[in-house]
């Protein structure tokens, strides 16, 4: 039984950075956790994503959440209800990810090869519109901060940007601790995600499922693909799932 759905947002529930999200998937979504706090049998929503806490906090008040949601990668956990903010309580000295910041700020940002995602304390997420150069940035990195340095960061990229994370810090670690956080089983979730940075988190969780619109790898993990990109196909995977009418 599916007891919380959690959904990334870039690539799921929109198109990615700057991209509007549909009138019908915020109506849905919050439909679903206004059913959940009548029927404790209906599941809530929430999201696990890479997107800062200021962004989450103002999204989970769309859609109208009150279970936590995962923000930065799995690095940081916020609670509506207690209106807290709280980083992974593995995370350690935060001294090589300001280094490693500074580095990309003055030789990747600065130039203007890349604009990064402000707002974030324990991840860096930095992209460029033309996809030739986007590609590019990985090397980039390592070649002015160093392989040394860079060795203690995963670097991977999403659907539209280059994300950088204390090693071992992903979206699993994160599911873990929503689990914590609820009181609810992996096997009981059903998770929702479009690209490499997804695959740790869907991994753990009961049920999986993507967008068309997702990277082969990850449709190749899940149990159900929707034939509908975006919002659309998360509407569709809902409803596979018995999760909405």
């Amino acid at each position: 039984m599916i007891k919380l759905v959690v959904l990334d947002i870039d690539g799921v529930l929109s198109e990615g950075k700057s991209s509007w999200f549909s009138s019908e998937i915020i109506s849905v979504l919050s439909a679903m956790n206004h059913r959940s706090q009548e029927d404790p049998s209906a599941p809530p929503a929430t999201v696990i994503t890479g997107r800062p806490g200021p962004y989450i906090e103002a999204f989970i008040q769309v859609i109208h959440g009150t279970a936590p949601a995962v923000f930065e990668q799995g690095t940081g956990l916020y609670n509506p209800v207690s209106y807290q903010f709280s980083r992974h309580p593995e995370m350690g000295d935060l001294g090589e990810f300001y280094l490693l910041k500074q580095v990309i700020i003055e030789k990747i940002v600065g130039p203007g090869y890349a604009v990064m995602q402000i707002g974030k304390e324990y991840t860096i997420s930095i992209f460029n519109s033309d996809k030739e150069i986007n590609r590019k940035l990985k090397r980039m990195i390592i070649d002015e901060a160093g392989e040394e340095l860079c060795s203690k960061f995963d670097i991977i990229y999403s659907s539209d940007s280059l994300n950088i994370m204390p090693k071992g810090f992903h979206k699993g670690k994160g599911i873990q601790l929503l689990s914590s956080a609820t009181n609810i089983g992996l096997d009981e979730m059903l998770g929702i995600g479009d690209s490499a940075v997804d695959i740790p988190f869907l991994e753990k969780v009961g049920f999986h499922a993507c967008p068309i619109n997702s990277s082969d790898e990850v449709k190749h993990l899940c149990s159900y693909c929707s034939p509908e990109p975006y919002g659309a196909g998360v509407i569709d995977i809902l409803r596979h799932f018995c999760c909405i009418p």
